[in-house]
């Protein structure tokens, strides 16, 4: 099993380790592998210059290690046991019946899932799962603090619906079996354009920032509710900005973001030729500047509306806040 870390940011600038006491029985694969940790932490970490010397030979969890190493405001770097798993996320490959689910407690004491959102043409969406149901046991078993999570995340399982009254929940007798399946999910949960009081209005419900194998989902998106949506490319974030920008940010290739590294890599990135003219990059390096790269489709908007909630995060956060220089951008939702 490979593992990756995925941190806050990316840097150069490597860090000798002196050897400190050994743990004369610590497995050699373990030691292998914290030194990996050790070494990546001292190339890409934002905060490589903060980061205390703890001896890889001497931890026991690797985990442990990583966790023990990033600084206090860090809130954002993990580490994982499968790299495929991470990238097959990335990807938008997941293994899943299809269903996107909020839990949601009542009363202090009534736990259920509401459905957000069903993925196209998944076990749900063939069951007939629909947004807007509500989940209230699974494998015939109340939902609880203690269980919500194993149930809901079995590979087989029997989900029972009910309706809420105003005052409780009744069960519709609505009950479907799922078992998970290894799928591709389309990320355009959702399109239409609206017709109201002589205004057209588009909407989109995107819920990942990704191309998918071999730009897949690229396609779809080019044929705006973000508020489930949990990142990912920010390439992809910048594309869709294109869409929506007004026409001259994306033709004269405005700043979509700054990139920050750490001194080392910032350095590194200035002394390369990424764009191949001849020439070192410095500042204007494509890893320091990301710019608008324009589209196939240009809407030429002055104002987009964006809704939100706990769950929109990385991307979308970036797509949102790279906008406001260009255009009237209105967020309406809670704090993501």
């Amino acid at each position: 099993t490979r593992t990756l870390l995925i941190l806050g940011l990316a840097i150069l600038g490597f860090s000798a380790c002196e050897r400190g006491l050994q743990n004369p029985d610590l497995p050699e694969d373990i030691r292998i592998l914290n030194h990996w940790i050790w070494e990546n932490m001292n190339v890409f970490y934002l905060w490589e210059d903060q980061l205390p010397y703890l001896d890889p030979d001497y931890q026991e969890d690797p985990e442990a290690y990583f966790y023990d190493l990033i600084v206090a405001q860090d809130r954002f770097s993990r580490i994982y046991q499968d790299y495929d798993e991470i990238q097959d996320a990335v990807d938008g490959v997941e293994t899943t019946t299809g269903i996107s689910a909020l839990p949601a407690l009542y009363f202090d004491s009534i736990l259920v899932y509401l459905v957000e959102f069903v993925y196209e043409d998944t076990p749900a969406d063939l069951a007939g799962v629909k947004r807007g149901d509500i989940i209230s046991s699974i494998d015939g078993q109340k939902l609880t603090k203690d269980n919500y999570l194993d149930l809901y995340y079995q590979e087989t399982a029997t989900f029972d619906f009910s309706d809420w009254t105003g005052e409780e929940f009744v069960p519709n007798g609505k009950q479907v079996s799922l078992t998970a399946q290894r799928e591709e999910l389309n990320p355009v949960v959702y399109s239409d354009v609206i017709e109201s009081g002589g205004t057209r209005t588009g909407y989109l419900v995107y819920a990942q920032f990704t191309y998918g194998k071999e730009d897949i989902w690229l396609e779809e998106l080019n044929g705006v509710d973000l508020r489930y949506n949990p990142g990912g490319y920010s390439s992809m974030a910048a594309y869709l900005a294109s869409c929506i920008a007004p026409a001259s940010v994306s033709q004269q290739g405005e700043v979509f973001t700054l990139k920050y590294w750490n001194d080392g890599y910032t350095d590194f990135w200035k002394d390369q030729d990424l764009d191949d003219n001849g020439q070192k990059d410095g500042d204007e390096s494509t890893a320091l500047v990301e710019r608008f790269p324009g589209s196939q489709i240009q809407l030429d908007m002055d104002k987009v509306y964006f809704l939100t909630a706990r769950g929109t995060a990385s991307a979308s956060e970036l797509l949102m806040t790279s906008l406001y220089p260009y255009m009237d951008v209105v967020q309406i939702g809670e704090t993501t």
